[in-house]
């Protein structure tokens, strides 16, 4: 229990930059920490599944438009049915680049992750677009 509080707390404290947002009284505490908290949840999703199964298949932690989105805008193409480390690492890279070895860390998953957040929003805004 004490690891799994303390990797939340990791995910929250540097993956999505909580300190970093500069909230100054409770109300503002509690208003990025409920942004914040599902994002970590996200980031954690990825990197446990990685670890437990790196083979499971992404869409046991990506919708199929996330998918498609990685597809699009990896740095390195996806492979046909692509797994959950390599939407792992994909999403990692496209807050920078990624050490040669082992798991990618907090900081460059949490700048990953914003992109690849921000490349869904557009992705589905487009779709919504083209159905007018």
């Amino acid at each position: 229990m004490v690891r799994r509080t303390r990797t939340n707390f990791k995910a929250l404290k540097t993956g999505c930059a909580y300190e970093k947002r500069q909230a100054e009284d409770l109300h503002g505490l509690r208003n990025v920490l409920a942004l914040c908290a599902p994002i970590a949840w996200q980031l954690l999703l990825l990197r446990s599944e990685t670890r437990r199964e790196p083979d499971r298949p992404a869409a046991a932690a990506l919708t199929t438009t996330e998918i498609e989105v990685l597809r699009t805008f990896a740095r390195k193409p996806l492979p046909a049915q692509p797994t959950v480390r390599d939407a792992l690492l994909a999403i990692a890279a496209l807050g920078g680049p990624l050490e040669r070895n082992g798991e990618p860390e907090w900081q460059a998953l949490g700048h990953g992750y914003e992109q690849f957040l921000v490349l869904v929003q557009g992705w589905s805004a487009a779709k919504k677009v083209r159905k007018m």
